[in-house]
């Protein structure tokens, strides 16, 4: 009797064990990157993890030296890295976005932009896209962004910054 009491008291420790960690591991934090890619990585770094680029672009105006490079899986964009120079010149990934995968337990497709909010609290920034039915919904605080069109999440991005906004925005009153 002692043998089955102590063994049904370990399987229920691991199992709660198990459900706690997974829920901890959910949690809301800082982010420093996404799935294999860390924010200020180099290039050659980023390839080194996933290969060559699907694309590249590569901006060289003065003011706008930026890099990127865009992986595509399946017509999505599996990652899409941003690089800009650093105080000495050198391309590190300043932005990294996925059109897949989940983070704090909410998932590209499958959480809304209710979800995220009840999650995570209000958002730090807000960008609309130029037509208006997408948004970027920003916290700074854990260097991450939602890209949410049609009130599902379609991307996550995580950045030096902490947000991103549209290039061409829409004005919303």
């Amino acid at each position: 009797m002692k043998g089955k009491v102590l063994f049904f008291s370990v399987v229920f420790y691991a199992v709660i064990g198990t459900w706690l960690w997974g829920e901890y591991q959910q949690r809301p934090r800082v982010l420093d990157g996404l799935g294999h890619v860390i924010l200020g990585m180099t290039p050659a770094q980023v390839v080194g993890v996933l290969g060559r680029p699907t694309e590249e672009f590569a901006q060289s105006e003065v003011e706008d030296q930026r890099l990127e490079y865009n992986y595509r899986k399946d017509g999505l964009s599996d990652y899409l890295v941003v690089f800009w120079p650093d105080e000495a010149g050198e391309q590190k990934a300043d932005i990294i976005c996925r059109e897949g995968g989940s983070v704090f337990g909410l998932a590209v497709g499958q959480s809304s932009e209710l979800d995220i909010i009840e999650k995570l609290g209000k958002p730090s920034h807000r960008s609309f896209g130029p037509d208006g039915r997408a948004k970027a919904i920003s916290y700074e605080n854990f260097k991450v962004a939602f890209e949410v069109e049609g009130g599902w999440t379609r991307e996550i991005c995580v950045s030096q910054s902490g947000s991103i906004s549209y290039t061409l925005e829409s004005i919303r009153v």
